[in-house]
């Protein structure tokens, strides 16, 4: 059995997306609110597998990552929205917590967190971004949203007769904690109206699937465990012992870096 140390997602998103799409050798994502390119990335994981997607997140520190990083994936700088336009945006420092909710910032100040005066942002629906810049012929298959509070209005800016992403995933909690959001009710129903059917909560994000995936359901009656190729005490090992060789190499370097006793004699007899 094979053992994989990289996945990068805060919750085990990406193991169970990887077993859910494991008969996608290469697919497509489109992650609203996609943030660091790489710790506690939804999508680098897939990335490395050769899919590609849109990544979108109004700051722009991070969008320049995927720039870098990603060159083949679609990389917006801009929020997602009910309509196109633009918005104040409040970004709280070195946290998921930026959003265009003034009380997610106030929130996060109270925390102790830095936040930035707002800045005025572009808002894009995803209608207009997936008609601008889903390939010809590709198809979704999974879809990210994790826009901290305004996920109801970014799912209403999405027609879903046209764009059916087989997987929706949405953070659907209030911030550090379990609760689920004001809007949770109201998000539920628009999907459902649209022949999406609620399938897990894995305590931070609900997940949809269409009605026409329904046959994948069956992937989501187990945790995540090792036959996800995902063990967190085989991982747990492996960052001991980096962190050992780290620790060795520090060692090392120091030694390497002090008077040989012979030379500190020298200099002492010259003095």
């Amino acid at each position: 059995m094979s053992i994989h140390s990289d996945f990068y997602s805060q919750n085990f998103e990406d193991v169970l997306l990887a077993r859910i799409f494991a008969d996608i050798p290469v697919g497509f994502y489109v992650d609203a609110g996609c943030q660091d390119e790489s710790i506690e990335s939804v999508t680098k994981y897939f990335h490395k597998k050769g899919w590609t997607g849109i990544n979108i997140d109004p700051i722009k520190s991070y969008i320049d990552q995927y720039t870098i990083q990603r060159p083949k994936d679609i990389n917006l700088c801009c929020a997602v929205g009910a309509s196109d336009g633009s918005a104040q945006f409040y970004t709280v420092f070195e946290s998921g917590l930026s959003s265009l909710d003034r009380s997610r910032a106030d929130f996060a100040a109270g925390l102790g967190l830095k936040t930035a005066p707002s800045t005025e942002v572009q808002v894009m629906t995803l209608n207009t971004i997936l008609e601008a810049h889903l390939p010809p012929e590709a198809v979704i298959t999974f879809l990210k949203v994790d826009v901290e509070g305004y996920e109801l209005e970014a799912f209403k800016g999405l027609d879903f007769n046209r764009y059916r992403p087989k997987v929706i995933l949405a953070e659907t909690t209030k911030p550090c904690s379990r609760d689920l959001v004001d809007d949770y009710a109201k998000i539920s129903q628009l999907l459902a109206d649209n022949s999406y059917i609620r399938i897990y909560f894995d305590g931070v994000n609900t997940w949809w699937i269409s009605a026409e995936e329904r046959w994948r359901k069956r992937f989501f009656e187990y945790p995540v465990g090792i036959f996800d190729g995902f063990n967190p005490h085989d991982i747990g090992q492996e960052i001991k012992g980096l962190n050992l060789e780290i620790s060795n190499l520090r060692t090392s370097i120091h030694q390497r870096s002090r008077p040989s006793l012979i030379r500190r004699l020298l200099n002492k007899i010259a003095s």
